[in-house]
């Protein structure tokens, strides 16, 4: 009973629609209308046809090794220009520990130039400070790049701590 009721209103919505009625049928055939983009199966004369799966596959394999060639080049990149780096293992573990231990040479490098600044009355430029307040605490208290500081547990040595008040 529900669907008859169903069927019945969809026949009375149809009637109701203002492309049967007289008037919308006369001005139809003066001026063509032609359906919305999409609506006409899904295919108009600018549309490319859709791709098969193999092609989905074969695209998405492509651009799966554009990305991995992307970040190949990038790691490349950091590993050339990260020194100590060179000619050594190209590991996750060893490149990582090597950028931490450089950035934290740099910071500490930065540090030191400001506090040099200080120490002599000179202004300290304004950018000079940035990024040394986000670093995580303790970040600077590690040991920089070339320097003895880790035991292979990653601790500092006891030369590195206490020389800032940090420990």
């Amino acid at each position: 009973m529900a669907s008859s009721n169903h069927h019945h209103h969809q026949q009375q919505q149809h009637h109701q629609h203002p492309s049967y009625n007289s008037s919308a049928a006369a001005s139809q055939s003066q001026t063509p209308i032609s359906p919305p983009p999409g609506l006409n199966g899904g295919v108009d004369e600018g549309d490319k046809p859709r791709l098969t799966k193999e092609q989905k596959k074969t695209n998405h394999i492509q651009s799966e090794q554009k990305r991995r060639h992307a970040i190949r080049q990038a790691y490349d990149d950091l590993c050339t220009q990260v020194p100590g780096l060179e000619g050594q293992a190209r590991s996750e573990g060893v490149v990582l520990n090597g950028i931490v231990d450089y950035v934290r040479k740099l910071m500490l490098e930065r540090q030191r130039m400001i506090e040099e600044c200080e120490a002599k009355g000179l202004e300290v430029p304004p950018g000079l400070r940035e990024g040394l307040a986000n670093m995580p605490v303790g970040f600077l208290d590690g040991p920089a790049l070339g320097e003895e500081g880790r035991d292979g547990s990653g601790s500092v040595s006891p030369a590195r701590k206490g020389g800032d008040g940090r420990e």
